[in-house]
């Protein structure tokens, strides 16, 4: 009798192909507006995944970039695996249960760099009014669905243009760019002559409670300047808004300093405690003659203590760094609703998304019944995709109370 002798590595393939069959089957038979997204905006989640969707002739290229976490057990499998398993569906909203397209593919990862994988496949483009694609994965932990929407109301909702970084030849995943750096814009044989640049304060978001959300819908901005340029080749002079067309369709993006996301600069540490901190607070440090000392000064009044203080910054600040990395849109992810509630509140506990609305779910000890947070689509004054948070009254209570426990300084996540 002949005997087979298989490796680890072998087995374990075995089983995430197992795994990535069950939940595509399990996928492609619900709604996912049924599915949770609350992995996304978890940067400790097994698999923090990106992804890029650019429109081209007669189909569309997905991109899609998993930088899988260090410390879960099967990372250096998730790294090395050499082929993964995608299930992909078309559908023409999130409450649908038909598929206009649906595919298992078998891709290898075009790049690998420490612990990010990269993929690129090919879809069609969808004839539909609205399209939304939905690509699923499974680990031998997790599994999740990365949403892309394509197209809504005939519009589609994905550019014809693709950005890199011409340093590193890299792709640019991130919602934002840098300053000082320089970067290509791809698009077939088409040219780019000039780009635009707005220069514009945009406000941070107004508590839930306030009577209105922080009005940038509604904002017409006019271009501060225009910039040429050469060979689609584009330096990044300062910090700001930027956009240009191709083919009649305006492609926008925002940069920011070198060191973001982190906050560094002494504005970038006073501006984000407008959410922790009274109008009387926020004044004496940023019309201190030495405001650096003025914040020390508040958050030591805070933390009480040297131990607690440095804690208290700690945690602080590395919310205001993942609100950047998750939510920077036309300005500071910091500035955005959904940033300010990630910051007080801490990433979410279930998400349901709908085609026009983000519904965020919380529950905390201190709260007898789930706390619930509705965002709804907006437009940007470049046109591009934000949330805008659904404010109410109702949150008065609720907002003192979590400001309290900040400014207490206990761990209630």
């Amino acid at each position: 009798m002949q005997k087979y002798k298989y490796s680890l590595k072998y087995y374990c393939k075995i089983l995430i192909c197992f795994f990535s069959f069950s939940f595509l089957n399990v996928a492609a038979q619900g709604k996912f507006s049924k599915w949770s997204f609350d992995y996304q905006y978890n940067l400790n989640a097994t698999i923090f995944a990106q992804s890029v969707a650019v429109l081209q002739t007669d189909s569309i290229d997905v991109f899609l970039k998993l930088q899988v976490n260090k410390s879960v057990r099967e990372y250096l499998s998730l790294v090395k695996q050499s082929s993964w398993t995608l299930g992909l569906r078309i559908c023409e909203s999130y409450e649908s249960s038909n598929s206009m397209y649906e595919n298992t593919i078998y891709i290898n990862p075009y790049k690998k760099t420490d612990n990010n994988v990269y993929l690129k496949f090919k879809i069609p483009t969808p004839a539909s009014e609205s399209a939304f694609l939905f690509v699923g994965i499974s680990t031998n932990s997790e599994e999740f669905v990365i949403d892309i929407p394509i197209k809504s109301l005939g519009e589609f909702l994905i550019k014809n243009t693709i950005i890199t970084n011409k340093k590193s030849n890299d792709i640019v995943f991130d919602k934002f760019l840098k300053s000082k750096d320089t970067i290509l814009v791809k698009k077939n044989n088409a040219s780019i002559n000039t780009i635009s640049y707005y220069k514009y304060t945009f406000q941070a978001a107004n508590p839930p409670m306030a009577e209105n959300a922080t009005y940038d819908a509604g904002l017409f901005l006019e271009v501060d300047s225009t910039i040429q340029l050469s060979n689609n080749t584009f330096f990044i002079p300062k910090k700001g808004n930027y956009s240009f067309n191709i083919d009649n369709q305006r492609t926008n993006f925002v940069a920011f300093d070198n060191k973001f996301p982190r906050p560094s600069k002494i504005k970038e540490l006073v501006d984000p405690i407008i959410y922790i901190a009274s109008d009387a607070e926020r004044s004496s440090v940023k019309l201190a003659s030495k405001p650096k000392l003025k914040l020390d000064e508040f958050w030591i009044r805070l933390g009480m203590n040297k131990d607690k203080t440095r804690k208290m910054i700690r945690e602080y600040y590395n919310q205001v760094l993942k609100a950047n990395l998750l939510f920077s849109g036309h300005k500071e992810g910091w500035k955005m609703d959904m940033g300010m509630i990630f910051i007080i509140f801490g990433p979410p506990e279930k998400v349901l998304k709908t085609d026009i609305s983000e519904t965020w779910y919380y529950q905390k000890s201190f709260e007898s019944m789930p706390i619930r947070f509705l965002f709804v689509k907006k437009l940007s004054p470049f046109g591009d995709i934000y949330y805008e948070l659904q404010n109410n009254n109702n949150y008065t209570t609720l907002w003192y109370k979590s400001i309290e426990i900040w400014r207490r300084g206990d761990n209630f996540r």
